[in-house]
């Protein structure tokens, strides 16, 4: 118990200077983003499974005879990889920042985040296309 509480009293005399978070506005556009693409991913998805679209498959199609694989594979395949390079572009370019100019103030305060939150989505993105697709 003593252990406890003087690990408690420690970290509460931090400087605070470090790690302050993003802004609440910066959650909020990121929230409304991901929902945004949440609900255009369900929508694709139910559109295509009642097939009522046949875009997504023509280009399953085409991605599937260009990579010599099922269709169902190639697409979320192409689609992660792409997203992948672009988050770890971000992510090498957001790392150097960092090394020169320290710690930044959020989620959206440089250039280099907006690669990784677009390569994330994209891996999100590719998943939900693995899933829509069989």
């Amino acid at each position: 118990m003593e252990f406890s509480l003087q690990a408690v009293s420690v970290l509460a005399q931090s400087s605070g200077d470090e790690g302050g978070g993003a802004a609440i506005s910066e959650i909020i556009t990121l929230t409304a983003a991901a929902g945004v693409v949440t609900a255009v991913l369900l929508w694709v998805g139910w559109m295509h499974r009642t097939h009522k679209i046949s875009w997504l498959t023509r280009l399953a199609d085409w991605t599937g005879r260009r990579f010599k694989r099922p269709p169902w594979v190639a697409l979320p395949i192409a689609m992660f990889i792409s997203s992948i390079i672009c988050a770890l572009f971000g992510f090498i370019w957001d790392v150097s920042l960092h090394i020169g100019n320290g710690r930044d103030d959020g989620a959206l305060a440089n250039p280099a985040h907006y690669f990784i939150l677009i390569g994330l989505f994209g891996i999100f993105v590719a998943g939900c296309t693995a899933i829509v697709l069989p």
